[in-house]
């Protein structure tokens, strides 16, 4: 039982036409390209008429960059969690109010166990995710002979805040191709994680630091 959190709070203020600066409706399609790819039947959960109710027997919450959120629904999701659910979240969620005033943090950080420093990161070109633990979240991707994947669109740059959780993938700085003389960089190594996941109460939570779900959409 999966459930999407849809914002309209969120849709006002970051949808555009141009898929390259929609930063909300091309998530909400990359979740549905990847689920039905997937052949996972999900339910959309609108803000309008959300409560704990509606969501209390789901599985799973998805929120996709849901930047706007209230207090009152951020505490229904962090009962959801405790009491057993699992969360996915993605990129700016929980980073402004359902006003859209920008919050100095996420509203959701002691869920997502990290925090933001402030720093976006253009990761769109020559970009990539250092994999630092081999984690159910990078199955089927030979982790054996794999020491990065790729990371596109942007990255919010974080810093851990619950050493319980793991920091599964990191940020890179830029390896431009070419000149191939000066492509490599001297450190891959960051302490900035781009996947982060660990245990809040009785549930299980996912943080992407990134665009993964606009990047499904847009690039596959």
């Amino acid at each position: 039982k999966v459930g999407i959190f849809y914002s309209r709070e969120t849709r006002a203020m970051f949808c555009r036409n141009d898929e390259k600066d929609d930063e909300y409706g091309v998530f909400i399609k990359g979740i549905d390209r990847v689920t039905a790819e997937h052949h996972i039947p999900c339910i959309f959960i609108h803000n309008l008429e959300f409560s704990y109710e509606k969501i209390k027997d789901l599985n799973v919450l998805l929120l996709p960059n849901t930047a706007c959120m209230s207090d009152e629904e951020m505490d229904i999701i962090r009962r959801f969690v405790k009491e057993g659910g699992g969360l996915i979240a993605s990129y700016m969620t929980s980073l402004y109010d359902e006003q859209g005033r920008r919050r100095d943090d996420f509203g959701l950080k002691d869920i997502f166990g990290c925090s933001f420093t402030g720093v976006v990161k253009d990761t769109e070109y020559d970009s990539y995710q250092k994999i630092r633990c081999n984690h159910p979240i990078l199955k089927d991707m030979d982790i054996e002979n794999t020491e990065m994947i790729i990371n596109e669109g942007k990255t919010l740059l974080c810093n851990k805040i619950n050493e319980s959780y793991e920091g599964i993938c990191t940020y890179v700085p830029p390896i431009y191709n070419q000149p191939p003389e000066f492509a490599w960089i001297p450190n891959e190594l960051t302490d900035y994680p781009t996947i982060i996941a660990g245990t809040y109460g009785k549930g299980k939570v996912v943080y992407f630091a990134n665009q993964t779900e606009k990047t499904c959409y847009t690039n596959g």
